[in-house]
């Protein structure tokens, strides 16, 4: 009989001693191995770099789940296990939504300078076409002063007087042609104000003789003359004269020097020596 009840006894303290043991072991709780998980995955840190704010909510409600399944609460362990997984989602949410607004600003911002960057493009096209407009103007104006209406022969210094301002108005209008072109080679008029141009050079330069003598160029005619102004066979020295738009009209209230220089046919002696091959 006491053999029955020692064994009774025994019995008993192991069962106390086993159900200590499952009090001090608790369960897991797969909602907290879940949390742990997605708390190290990069999403989760790219939450906690770019929304701190929601993260740490994240990180507190972690913090509640395990407290509460230490104290044997696993029902609260993981409702708030729960939370902390949806606040790690949120905060990834929150993060990719900054990055998206940021970006969204980064391309107005972009716009906005590409359109102003347009619109002052716009203005100076609108301002050179104006410009050029104007020149284009000029130059038909320059161009109908050229172009006098018919009138008597004039001889002597009225002649030299005329063809020398004649010369000077076709330098003006080449000047505004060249400038006409500075801002676009295809601007309306230039090239048929160059053309006028061209055929009134030929005109000017008219008047000694025949008018393919002389060393020809591409801004006028160079011959060598004599004492009397003669032009001379080629291989023969003389005084180099020229004869070209861009020669001066004249010295300055000095006519006797100009007569002297330049003849009424606008040929004017260089000083200088030279043949013609």
């Amino acid at each position: 009989m006491s053999q029955v009840r020692g064994g009774l006894v025994a019995s008993v303290a192991w069962m106390a001693m086993a159900g200590l043991g499952c009090a001090t072991a608790p369960m897991r709780v797969p909602s907290l191995d879940e949390v742990e998980r997605v708390r190290t995955t990069e999403a989760a840190q790219e939450g906690a770099q770019r929304a701190p704010d929601v993260f740490a909510r994240a990180e507190r409600e972690r913090g509640i789940a395990l407290a509460a399944h230490a104290s044997g609460d696993d029902v609260a362990a993981k409702l708030h296990a729960e939370r902390a997984i949806a606040a790690y989602g949120h905060a990834l949410v929150v993060a990719r939504l900054a990055v998206a607004i940021a970006e969204q600003a980064d391309a107005q911002h972009a716009l906005d300078e590409a359109t102003t960057q347009e619109q002052s493009l716009e203005a100076s096209r609108a301002n050179l076409e104006s410009e050029a407009d104007d020149l284009s103007e000029r130059a038909r104006i320059a161009r109908e002063r050229l172009l006098p209406a018919p009138s008597e022969a004039a001889l002597g210094e009225r002649a030299t007087a005329r063809l020398a301002a004649a010369r000077s108005l076709a330098v003006e209008a080449r000047l505004l042609c060249g400038a006409a072109r500075l801002f676009g080679a295809d601007a309306p008029g230039v090239v048929s104000a160059e053309g006028d141009l061209a055929k009134l050079d030929v005109d000017l330069g008219h008047g000694r003789g025949s008018p393919e003598r002389g060393a020809k160029g591409d801004g006028g005619s160079a011959e060598p003359i004599d004492e009397a102004g003669a032009a001379l066979p080629p291989h023969t020295v003389g005084e180099v004269a020229t004869r070209s738009v861009a020669n001066m009209a004249g010295y300055w209230n000095l006519p006797e020097a100009t007569a002297a220089t330049i003849d009424a046919e606008g040929w004017l002696r260089t000083g200088d020596a030279g043949y013609l091959d």
